[in-house]
């Protein structure tokens, strides 16, 4: 009937309430048909084929569709095939906008539509057989660029066209591709220009899967964009039990490919592995142990001690406290038990392994780093100032000494100000310094009178005298 229509799930509610549903819930029946369950209905033009498809759509702006291609089973490009876009704004929605025919690649070559940018508005082609994308402008259908493959892309790359937005996505004006080659590859779409790869590189930029399977580079797919960070996971059609060694979930920097983060994570097949994101988490299923884990930004918790007893002034003191993970996983019966005096929170490079150690009974890391925090005070005298920094170890202990400058009644403030891994958190205590004793004065001694040391010269002479006659005597007896 030549009409493009807008079907809105929503509309299976009552429109004025926006809770009550709107079918048959006892029979689970959904009249789809119903005029009360699109937005808008408008007549397109006649000259659009009947056999072609719409594939990517732009809310309030476009409509792009082709001609049929070729699935991911067949090769080969129609010769010709078309090409075409239909308004969706509000004042020309329906319109025909442009419609064109393009010839198919030379040598049988397979060409297919992968993605379609809104920010550089650019509808994008991949040739199978040669590995190369193609943009075409959203606007008029102008071929924009044309890329070169990677020389060192890996033969695999082959078989990434089974599949839509695992292996290929837009985002930020960017196309990311990725696949069984193993390599995340970033092009700008404006240009065509590859920005960067991820998996090709050394350590912090490698997929490589030694012998562990067959692929050399463990195939890696888009699971989801999101916050500037591609999320990769490894996985295959038809897994294999045991699983293969050493699959991982990683997030990438969506704008220089940096590693962000890696755990362990077995995925399935694909197109069914996409990954939730919202409020700064995202969900995946482990194969490795069935579990869902959700990762994201936890929160934290900072304990701070003194002495409890005053302290003398001009003694140093030694502040003392922890920094514990309290995100909600760390209170489940297995790492509550594990772990009785909290989960240490530690540095956002240890992070990855220590979550494994954690959760997925992996061994305990053996370098494993803590975070800073931070010991401000407040003084007698009202002034707020630093007096030192320290690093919580992986029990995650933190101690520092300082030397109170005035005698009098502190307040102690630790301060975690937080990482990538955890949200901030602090604590304070308080301090007494005693001010030092003052000093005993001894008493002045009072000059003897020149009669008493008279006095005191003729006893002593008296004294000597009496003992000498007395030993004088003693002879005189022995002598008898």
């Amino acid at each position: 009937n030549r009409q493009l229509s807008q079907w809105n799930s929503s509309r299976l509610w009552n429109i004025a309430t926006g809770v009550d549903p709107d079918w048959d819930t006892a029979g689970g029946v959904v009249d789809a048909s119903l005029e009360s369950r699109f937005d808008w209905t408008v007549p397109i033009s006649e000259t659009i084929s009947s056999s072609s498809s719409p594939y990517f759509a732009i809310f309030d702006d476009v409509l792009i569709g082709t001609s049929r291609l070729a699935s991911f089973a067949s090769t080969g490009t129609p010769d010709p095939y078309t090409v075409w876009a239909i308004s969706l704004k509000p004042e020309s929605r329906g319109t025909l906008l442009w419609m064109k025919d393009y010839p198919a690649p030379p040598e049988n070559v397979t060409r297919y539509i992968k993605a379609v940018d809104p920010v550089n508005r650019a509808i994008i082609f991949l040739d199978k057989e040669t590995f190369q994308w193609i943009g075409y402008s959203i606007d008029d259908g102008e071929k924009m660029w044309e890329t070169t493959p990677p020389e060192d892309m890996s033969d695999f790359a082959y078989f990434d066209t089974t599949h839509g937005g695992t292996f290929t996505s837009t985002a930020y004006g960017r196309l990311y591709n990725s696949g069984f080659g193993g390599v995340l590859y970033c092009y700008d779409t404006k240009d065509g220009k590859l920005l960067w790869s991820y998996g090709d590189g050394g350590e912090g930029n490698s997929t490589s899967g030694g012998l562990q399977t067959p692929w050399g580079r463990y195939p890696i797919f888009i699971a989801s964009i999101a916050d500037d960070k591609v999320y990769l996971f490894s996985g295959e059609h038809s897994p294999n039990t045991p699983l293969y060694k050493g699959l991982r979930v990683r997030a990438v920097n969506a704008t220089t490919g940096e590693e962000l983060w890696t755990m362990l994570g077995s995925m399935g097949y694909p197109p069914r592995s996409y990954y939730p994101v919202a409020d700064g988490f995202v969900v995946y299923h482990n194969l490795y142990d069935g579990l869902l884990y959700c990762v994201g930004k936890g929160p934290s918790a900072t304990t701070v001690s003194a002495p409890d007893v005053a302290v003398p002034y001009g003694t140093p003191v030694i502040i003392k406290g922890t920094v514990t993970d309290i995100a909600t996983g760390t209170t489940q019966d297995e790492q509550a038990a594990r772990f009785p005096n909290g989960v240490p929170a530690v540095s956002d490079a240890s992070m990855g392994e220590w979550m494994e150690y954690v959760y997925m009974q992996k061994p305990r890391p053996l370098d494993v780093t803590g975070v800073e925090v931070i010991l401000t005070v407040y003084d007698p005298n009202g002034n707020s100032y630093e007096v030192g920094r320290a690093t919580t170890d992986a029990y995650g202990m933190f101690k520092c000494v300082f030397d109170p400058l005035v005698p009098g009644e502190y307040t102690v403030i630790a301060t975690f100000a937080g990482s990538e891994s955890y949200w901030p958190s602090y604590a304070n205590t308080a301090l007494f310094v005693d001010a030092a004793p003052a000093a005993t004065v001894e008493p002045t001694p009072i000059p003897a009178q020149m009669t008493d040391m008279y006095v005191l010269g003729l006893g002593g002479g008296a004294i000597v005298a009496i003992i000498a006659v007395g030993l004088l005597i003693i002879l005189m007896l022995r002598k008898r």
